[in-house]
């Protein structure tokens, strides 16, 4: 869950105009984040890509963040949902579960809007779009993909029997 840490010890010798010779130990610390382990564990990523994602609120776009958004797939294929973390921080910014009426639109000529429940955020419905660099990004198709296009099952339409009572009856 933690990161791990790295220390590197260094000597360097330096040599300076006084003809005496130094050294000195340096040390040099890096992190390196997992971030398989901020709760995706089971999961992996069909699609990834940098983007810039904005939230439809009272009549206008609004930024929501800088940061790379992912289409992550359960490992037993049966669940998906798209996790947009901000860059640097890796802020969760969007963890939303993909259903299978969700619509994708084009906007502008990067841009991808969708509406879908946040769970960052209100517990509405939202609309959100994503503005990559390149056009070519095939997060639609991914999403699309990976949705699932299950039909939903509906309840089996009952007939009314003969001795119901009608509107007129009542």
């Amino acid at each position: 869950m933690f990161p791990r840490m790295t220390i590197v010890r260094t000597n360097i010798t330096a040599k300076s105009s006084f003809s005496d010779s130094r050294v000195f130990e340096i040390t040099t610390c890096s992190m390196d984040f997992k971030l398989r382990d901020r709760f995706e564990e089971n999961e992996e990523a069909a699609f990834s890509a940098d983007s810039i994602m904005f939230e439809y609120l009272d009549g206008g776009w609004r930024e929501r963040g800088k940061g790379e958004v992912k289409v992550n797939v359960s490992s037993n294929g049966d669940k998906a949902r798209l996790v947009t973390r901000a860059k640097g921080n890796y802020r969760l910014i969007l963890n939303a579960s993909l259903y299978p009426e969700m619509k994708l639109a084009s906007m502008d000529k990067k841009g991808i809007t969708f509406a879908c429940v946040n769970s960052e955020g209100r517990d509405s419905l939202s609309t959100f779009e994503l503005k990559f660099k390149d056009p070519r990004i095939v997060f639609r198709v991914a999403v699309d993909k990976h949705k699932g296009s299950k039909p939903i099952e509906t309840a089996p339409t009952s007939k009314t029997p003969e001795n119901s009572p009608t509107a007129t009856d009542a």
